[in-house]
């Protein structure tokens, strides 16, 4: 991970970021590429922290993007920075209304804001209800076994009081204890023998797997591929989020009319991007051409933060066409092809 970029996008930085991510690239496209891709990745995975019921569809645009950038064998410019713009947009929301992240509360606090739900005694899984996870739960001899079965009971309680809530503010409690109950688990440390995944008995899993069970949606699917990415264990805090977001998801696909889409203002934001990747990108690269080894002086006005930068944005005025080693093909500011390929080692584009 890169971590004044990973720093940059969580402040809402937005210029830095696009400069500091054009500079990666630029430098060494085959080796920073996936320094980019895991810091995007804890990004999304540090915004799941945080981010609310109401906003979790911007969440998930997100991430959807992020997957098919991942993927994609070819680097668009415009892409990356609407990926950056649209992070940023999340994690100025926070900055202005800052909420308690989740994985902070003291965890006998955590335990107090839970337990009731695992001790309902009027809430049981049906014979039927216990059934569908006979491939994921622990052996009926394990230590965990009666654990597993209390853990996957509250859990569907929540989402049962989810489905039959019409409560906004109900359901916003209900999402956030979901997400509590998630925190809760892998902070006690639990393990579990689960065909889910043999090789780590981690509680982390086991809750993957209670998800994979309940919903069959491509939107956790998403989300889980971004958790398995590259996954080596000491991934794991990095992306505790993601695990966390997902409860969220659970409580959107119940009531998927509970959460907002983009909005004017933010949208403007985005679509000047759209428009002015090619103009942003030529800025930053002269910059760089005149010396590389210089550290980013991002010209940034203290008033003018996250979207307001971006809708405020006018590039440098300039007709000069250049021609860069970097590069390999003339640009001009007058170019109106933001598609056209750019040779840098591996292909890329605006």
């Amino acid at each position: 991970m890169n971590e004044e970029l990973f720093n940059s996008i969580s402040k809402a930085k937005v210029q830095e970021s696009i400069y500091l991510v054009t500079k990666l690239i630029l430098k060494n496209t085959d080796k920073n590429i996936d320094i980019i891709n895991i810091t995007f990745i804890n990004i999304c995975s540090y915004i799941g922290s945080f981010i609310s019921i109401y906003d979790i569809k911007l969440w998930l645009d997100i991430t959807e993007n992020l997957i098919i950038f991942i993927n994609n064998d070819k680097i668009i410019i415009k892409d990356i920075y609407l990926l950056i713009a649209k992070m940023c947009i999340l994690c100025d929301i926070y900055i202005k209304n800052p909420v308690i992240k989740t994985g902070t509360i003291n965890i006998k606090l955590l335990r107090s804001k839970i337990i009731h739900y695992f001790e309902d005694t009027k809430f049981k899984l049906s014979q039927n209800g216990s059934s569908i996870f006979e491939g994921l739960l622990p052996p009926a001899n394990s230590e965990s076994y009666n654990l597993s079965i209390q853990i996957i009971t509250g859990i569907v309680n929540i989402i049962k009081q989810i489905e039959i809530s019409m409560d906004f503010n109900n359901i916003h409690d209900l999402a956030n204890n979901l997400r509590n109950t998630f925190d809760y688990i892998v902070r006690k440390k639990y393990v579990f023998e689960t065909k889910f995944y043999e090789s780590d008995n981690d509680a982390i899993w086991f809750l993957w797997g209670i998800m994979s069970i309940l919903c069959h949606d491509n939107e956790l699917d998403l989300i889980f591929q971004l958790f398995n990415y590259d996954y080596v264990k000491k991934y794991k805090n990095q992306r505790l989020g993601l695990l966390w977001g997902s409860a969220l998801v659970i409580t959107f696909l119940k009531k998927k009319d509970i959460a907002r889409s983009w909005n004017s203002k933010e949208l403007r934001a985005l679509q000047k991007i759209d428009e002015l990747s090619l103009e942003l990108y030529n800025d930053i690269k002269k910059g760089l051409i005149k010396n590389e080894e210089i550290e980013p002086q991002v010209q940034e006005d203290n008033s003018i933060k996250g979207i307001d930068f971006l809708l405020n944005y006018k590039p440098y005025e300039s007709n000069i066409e250049e021609e860069h080693e970097y590069t390999k093909v003339k640009l001009s500011e007058n170019n109106e092809d933001i598609k056209k390929a750019i040779k840098y080692k591996k292909e890329y584009y605006i």
